[in-house]
């Protein structure tokens, strides 16, 4: 394992140790990295960074809308329109082209769709 530059690792007095990820008591937010994200840093370092929780105010705002119901109109009909030919189709289409499932290819063509 590479050399850990470790910044604000411990919660309450109480130390969290190496590579602590995810959110901690809605307080705070570790991620983990390699490098410090520089092109040509050395990727054998370990960086720990800590940041202060957040909530959004809101995701839901006009601007957005649409392609929020573009996406549940692809869930639909990937659901409940197409035949298992089709998404059989997809499902091959999509491991041989891009090695993802047909589900995520069909969603991302009809995102693009339109």
């Amino acid at each position: 394992m590479g050399t850990h530059k470790l910044d604000h690792r411990s919660f309450a007095g109480i130390p969290l140790g190496f590579q602590v990820r995810k959110q901690l008591a809605k307080q705070f937010i570790y991620r983990v990295r390699r490098d410090n994200g520089m092109q040509y840093a050395n990727k054998r370092i370990i960086h720990q960074d800590k940041y202060p929780y957040v909530v959004p105010k809101s995701i839901y705002n006009p601007e957005s809308q649409p392609a929020r119901d573009k996406l549940a109109q692809a869930v639909h009909n990937w659901r409940y329109y197409l035949s298992p030919a089709e998404k059989k189709e997809y499902n091959l289409r999509a491991v041989r082209r891009f090695r993802m499932a047909g589900y995520h290819l069909y969603i991302s063509e009809f995102m693009l769709r339109q």
